[in-house]
């Protein structure tokens, strides 16, 4: 505070609201400000100390919730350094780079393994990535990652016929000038996806009778 007070008159005295012959102010012998002082040190010091401990999060691609990055399945990736003429999105594990799946889903109790993908992105604006899932009418559980159109939000149809289906969004990624600016990971959950999928043999939807 006395350091403070100093400041001020030294910055007044520069500017010329000061002459010579003024004193500077005479320090304040107030234990209790020393008191404060010390305690404004002390908690400087543990600031430093937690500043130490906690460093910042990284910030890349894949960022989930709060700045931390998320490795674990179906993590939405910038796939275009391999070929930096083409923008190009992944969909992958987060814990391995050298897995051909991107995750698994668990489908009314029964396991399908999700392949891995890259693609190539030609338009500017916003795409949604999807974990679609479905029922096969012969071959049973099935799950793969769907790109929607760009700046469709809407999840989308099942392509592939079967019992019933579900999407889950994965992640936003947004491209502008051809490059991609911005992934947003909306699958923070961790290890395998969930779906109760419910339906009749043609794909149509069970009305419950209450």
């Amino acid at each position: 505070m006395r350091v403070a007070r100093r400041s001020v008159w030294e910055q007044a005295k520069a500017a010329g609201i000061q002459n010579d012959e003024t004193p500077p102010p005479a320090p304040n012998d107030d234990p209790r400000i020393a008191r404060l002082e010390g305690i404004v040190r002390d908690l400087a010091g543990r600031l430093d100390d937690l500043e130490d401990d906690y460093p910042e999060s990284e910030i890349g691609n894949g960022v989930g919730g709060g700045g931390f990055i998320y490795s674990s399945y179906f993590k939405v990736i910038d796939a275009s350094t391999t070929d930096p003429d083409v923008c190009k999105i992944g969909v992958t594990d987060g814990r391995t780079t050298v897995s051909g799946s991107c995750g698994t889903v668990k489908i009314n109790g029964d396991r399908a393994n999700v392949t891995a993908v890259v693609k190539t992105l030609s338009s500017d604006g916003v795409y949604y990535v999807w974990i679609h899932s479905w029922i096969d009418a012969e071959d049973g559980p099935k799950a793969e990652i769907i790109v929607g159109p760009v700046d469709v939000s809407t999840p989308p149809d099942n392509p592939n016929g079967g019992i019933a289906f579900a999407s889950q969004l994965a992640g936003r990624v947004t491209v502008a000038d051809d490059v991609i600016t911005s992934i947003t990971q909306d699958y923070l959950r961790g290890g395998e996806h969930t779906e109760l999928l419910f339906g009749d043999c043609e794909g149509g939807e069970i009305q419950v009778t209450p």
